[in-house]
């Protein structure tokens, strides 16, 4: 504050400290409300997109919505007997303690097309 270092303050140079200092909270005060006009906008668009999905979005009686795709990765294969293009396979799908049964495919050069008959 002692901008002429003579050891006083002067009610001059308290004064150019508490408007700078009142500048610089207003400015911070000003960023702030931006940030929460951005916050709040953000927050009406996804409750806008949340409706949305609520309206429009249909799930089974598994809570699963409709359409929806799974991507399973084959860890380990039992009991595997020659199959020839074509021919229908047979799977019995493991997830965690359940499994799904009579999952049928049809073999297509080294691919299983799996079919979404499954036995819970």
């Amino acid at each position: 504050m002692d901008k002429n270092h003579d050891g006083t303050i002067s009610r001059k140079e308290f004064i150019d400290v508490f408007l700078k200092a009142e500048k610089v909270l207003k400015e911070k005060i000003n960023q702030c409300r931006i940030v929460i006009a951005d916050c709040e906008q953000q927050r009406s668009e996804a409750v806008r997109k949340l409706d949305e999905a609520r309206r429009t979005e249909k799930y089974n009686q598994y809570g699963i919505k409709f359409g929806s795709v799974v991507a399973v990765a084959i860890e380990e294969v039992s009991e595997l007997r020659q199959i020839r293009p074509g021919q229908e396979v047979y799977v019995r799908a493991l997830c965690g303690e359940d499994f799904y049964e009579g999952v049928s495919g049809v073999y297509k050069q080294d691919k299983a097309v799996i079919h979404d008959n499954i036995n819970m």
